[in-house]
């Protein structure tokens, strides 16, 4: 943990940093008049994750959520500004390495400093409002998985997942409502979560968590844990997951029906944060006839060579597919599986969520939440009306 904060501090420092001097360089003469006002506000947005967790801790809500709201957007600009002020660094560099190279005989436009930075912010800015927007609407993703393993005479058996809801104290009671609503409307079999349903102290914002308690499927509410679970807090956590109608799992099995088994473990997070977590295996978490469908949840979405002859379906989430383009290019470096579904050898499939929900930024860019419906069909592959 302290690692990743050291990690995120010193990055998000650095841009901080940048965006300064950017600012200096674009408007000169800056009076120090405006720098100084520029540069306080630059160090409470840095350090505004920590400003909001002490917030919390307090209770002040309001002032809580106000901020919060405010540093996430500012986090989301300032990413986006970031991004494209490279690329315009990026050509301005080009451009004078031509100069170089062909004696001043190839002349190419140069952008100001102040032109290159104006842009670049209107830009950003019209890319949040769209971000916003984008993360408002979710999006229904249909699967149909056929299996020899599902009876002739169910038509089909619907799963319905969620993921990486984050739900905090940025979060509005207008967002969990209309997840709820969208997955009600799906008329569930079965409803799972691949993890960081919450985000933040749940105390804080407990009644956002009361729709959850609307969506009651015939075979009940699973969910597996997240690294944002052991962030805000494990056992703070479960009782909330508890509390809302989940069911987690913890390296365990369960036998829903007589032809679905559903398997469930920790985040590995757990047993780096939680030293005297048990560790289990994933493939020793599933225990079950292979003759039954075994649907395997795991929040990030690699793959234990263990379970690929045993599980039929392992469905994650984790990588919001970057949530903000362009950084679903650095997420694939660390998760090849990076959205949507797989087939591997032997039959094995993954899918992964985009998520339904969005960390930090209120916003998505390329990325839209959704909400996955899966209906496991006979191997004729039939589709429930």
């Amino acid at each position: 943990m302290s690692l990743f904060l050291f990690s995120f501090f010193t990055i998000y420092g650095s841009i901080h940093l940048y965006f300064f001097l950017k600012v200096r360089h674009a408007f000169v003469p800056v009076s120090p008049w405006l720098l100084s006002p520029l540069a306080f506000f630059l160090i409470v947005m840095l350090f505004s994750p920590i400003l909001i967790h002490v917030l919390e801790a307090y209770r002040q809500d309001g002032v809580t959520r106000l901020f919060a709201r405010t540093a996430y957007c500012w986090m989301g600009f300032l990413f986006l500004f970031f991004c494209l002020s490279l690329t315009t660094d990026l050509y301005t560099g080009i451009v004078g390495l031509f100069r170089i190279l062909s004696r001043g005989a190839v002349i190419l436009p140069m952008l100001r400093e102040q032109t290159a930075f104006l842009c670049c912010g209107s830009l950003a800015v019209l890319i949040c409002f769209y971000g916003v927007y984008e993360a408002r609407h979710l999006q229904i993703e249909h699967l149909i998985v056929p299996s020899q393993k599902i009876p002739a005479e169910i038509k089909a058996f619907r799963i319905v997942q969620i993921s990486d809801l984050h739900l905090g104290i940025a979060s509005s009671p207008e967002q969990i409502n209309r997840i709820v609503t969208a997955v009600e409307q799906t008329k569930p079999d079965l409803l799972v979560c691949t993890g960081d349903l919450m985000d933040g102290q749940p105390d804080s914002f407990a009644p956002q968590l009361d729709p959850l308690l609307r969506i009651n499927p015939p075979y009940g509410k699973y969910a597996v844990t997240g690294n944002h679970e052991y962030y805000v807090g494990l056992d703070r956590a479960l009782t909330w997951l508890k509390w809302s109608g989940f069911k987690v799992l913890p390296g365990e099995t369960v036998h829903l029906n007589r032809f679905l088994s559903l398997v469930g473990v920790d985040d590995h997070e757990a047993f780096r944060l939680r030293p005297s977590s048990p560790n289990p295996k994933s493939e020793h978490a599933v225990k079950a006839s292979p003759r039954r469908f075994i649907l395997f949840l795991k929040h990030r979405p690699l793959i234990d060579p263990g379970v690929m002859n045993t599980v039929d379906l392992q469905l994650s989430g984790h990588t919001h597919k970057g949530q903000i383009f362009p950084f679903g290019l650095l997420t694939r470096l660390f998760f090849p599986y990076h959205s949507g579904h797989f087939t591997l050898p032997n039959g094995f499939q993954l899918y992964v969520s985009r998520g339904t929900g969005t960390w930090g930024p209120p916003m998505r860019f390329l990325a839209p939440p959704e909400i996955t419906v899966i209906d496991l069909v006979t191997a004729e592959g039939r589709k429930r009306e």
